[in-house]
């Protein structure tokens, strides 16, 4: 009884562009948020060494 709804929903195409758009906006989406968390992870190290670099600075008067 399954048998041939099945083979009826698997050769079915209609609506199969739709399910590719939300798989590859879902992989997009995912990578997305892989990419921001090793930046947000990553920028507290960074922020620190540029406020060390920057605090070791002097400035020099122009006149």
């Amino acid at each position: 009884m399954l048998s041939p709804l099945w083979s009826r929903i698997c050769l079915d195409e209609e609506g199969a562009v739709t399910v590719d758009w939300v798989v590859l906006t879902a992989f997009l989406v995912a990578m997305g948020v892989v990419a921001g968390g090793v930046v947000w992870s990553n920028s507290s190290n960074v922020a620190r060494k540029v406020s060390e670099y920057l605090g070791a600075q002097s400035v020099q008067p122009l006149f």
